[in-house]
């Protein structure tokens, strides 16, 4: 990761903390290596299904938690 694209991860990262009725999710540990994904992609997560159901299950986890907030 390029220290710029560092400081734009930080700050949405903070953000969400911040934000009452909002959150934020850590995808970075969902993006696999090349090696892992389906050939020719090389975007969106190398449209490797496996990080789309993980982004998912956080993203539920996180709105389990705002809903009890």
């Amino acid at each position: 990761m390029t220290p710029s694209n560092r400081k734009v991860h930080d700050a949405q990262m903070a953000a969400g903390k911040n934000i009452p009725h909002g959150a934020s999710i850590n995808t970075l540990p969902y993006n696999f290596p090349k090696e892992q994904c389906p050939p020719g992609y090389e975007r969106n997560f190398r449209n490797n299904a496996k990080s789309f159901l993980l982004i998912g299950g956080s993203m539920g986890e996180a709105m389990v938690e705002l809903q009890s907030k």
